[in-house]
């Protein structure tokens, strides 16, 4: 059964690597539609590595948890289960 989650090796080598192409340092050339895909994903990666030079998606977040909680719903921890 695989880890439930990645190692921070792992989360930061592919932090790297989207930092890498958003700064232009690899040579990869992204469709339009790819380029808010790779930067959200690596919002994603800085917040779960705590970069705090980056907030993007922890106030993207913030701001969704409220509009949700706003709405009435409880948010509640959920458990690494098995989806089977």
């Amino acid at each position: 059964m695989p880890e439930p989650m990645r190692s921070k090796d792992e989360l930061q080598r592919a932090h790297d690597l989207l930092h890498s192409i958003v700064l232009g340092q690899v040579p990869i050339t992204l469709s339009r539609e790819e380029q808010p895909l790779i930067v959200a994903a690596l919002d994603v990666l800085c917040w779960a590595l705590h970069h705090d030079h980056n907030q993007s998606f922890a106030l993207n977040l913030a701001l969704l948890t409220k509009a949700l909680e706003d709405l009435g719903y409880v948010l509640e921890k959920l458990d690494n289960h098995d989806p089977r």
